[in-house]
């Protein structure tokens, strides 16, 4: 029996351009996005428990409406981790907020109002996401990803569809390196994410270190984990918390688009991973293919 529910969240809200710029067409990463129907599907672990669903994105950004089709798993956890996947509880802030640090912006708030990242179900996901994505263009990390997910992850069938979860630590160590780089991973990312999992495993890495930690303190909890830098820390914390007061200037997208944008260095900390965000997403879609 398929259960139906919806959300809504409040306006403005979007995050399609993100769903659609951070996936691949017809591949899991583990979401599989359908930039036809505005849909995502996906299959999440929850205490033991599978929960494959459907998303679907109707009326942004002004009359937004998540609808949501659960074929498998406990509805109300599935619900409440889809509110936290596709960032519904982020209070937008005033468009004057945002332009006070960066008014070249007005044209990109103006044509993508509430625009925002998505998060991560899990902190192991969005370690492992982030690792992948040191040091190399976003395609080639979402193809790395993607090939994990369908040669390691889980996967149920539903009628016509299938439904990927993520890898989870056992999975990758007991993959191992060798396997690792045959899905295009350098030794050392395979090294790094193997490293990271026996962590994960041993309980020496827990979701509860980083939120009973302050911001700082769980960055720092995460760059002591071999392989990760002050990047991969930030992007992961936020990625998993949703805590959009880091200003990403590691980033290389970030800084371009800073610069571009004349964004001053000090940022307040309610706007800085927003303002982060954006800036990178300004980079990408209009400054870093521009002349080409």
């Amino acid at each position: 029996m398929v259960i139906v529910r919806a959300i809504h969240p409040c306006p403005p809200y979007m995050i399609t351009p993100h769903l659609s710029q951070f996936s691949l067409i017809g591949k899991p990463t583990p979401c599989i996005y359908d930039p036809r129907t505005h849909s995502c599907r996906r299959l999440l672990h929850i205490d033991n428990e599978q929960i494959a669903y459907t998303v679907y994105f109707r009326g942004e950004p002004w009359k937004p409406v998540i609808k949501i089709k659960i074929y498998m798993g406990d509805p109300d956890k599935a619900v409440e981790m889809i509110k936290h996947i596709y960032n519904t509880h982020y209070k937008y802030p005033d468009i004057e907020t945002l332009l006070k640090y960066a008014p070249k912006m007005k044209n990109l708030i103006q044509e993508y109002p509430g625009l925002r990242p998505g998060l991560t179900p899990s902190l192991w996901e969005a370690l492992v996401k982030n690792i992948i994505g040191q040091n190399i263009g976003l395609r080639q990390a979402l193809l790395i990803t993607s090939r994990l997910v369908e040669n390691l992850g889980s996967r149920v069938v539903v009628g016509d569809s299938v439904f990927y979860g993520f890898p989870g630590p056992r999975e990758i160590r007991e993959a191992g390196e060798e396997r690792l780089r045959g899905y295009g991973l350098s030794w050392r990312k395979a090294s790094y994410l193997v490293g990271a999992a026996d962590l994960f495993i041993r309980g020496e890495i827990t979701p509860s270190m980083l939120t009973s930690a302050s911001r700082d303190e769980a960055i720092e909890i995460l760059m002591g984990i071999k392989g990760v830098g002050p990047w991969t820390a930030k992007l992961t914390y936020m990625m998993y918390t949703g805590d959009l007061s880091v200003y990403l200037r590691e980033d290389l997208s970030v800084r371009r688009g800073v610069e571009s944008l004349g964004i001053p260095g000090d940022v307040e900390d309610s706007v800085a991973g927003l303002i982060s965000y954006l800036a990178a997403y300004y980079y990408e879609k209009h400054v870093k293919h521009a002349g080409k």
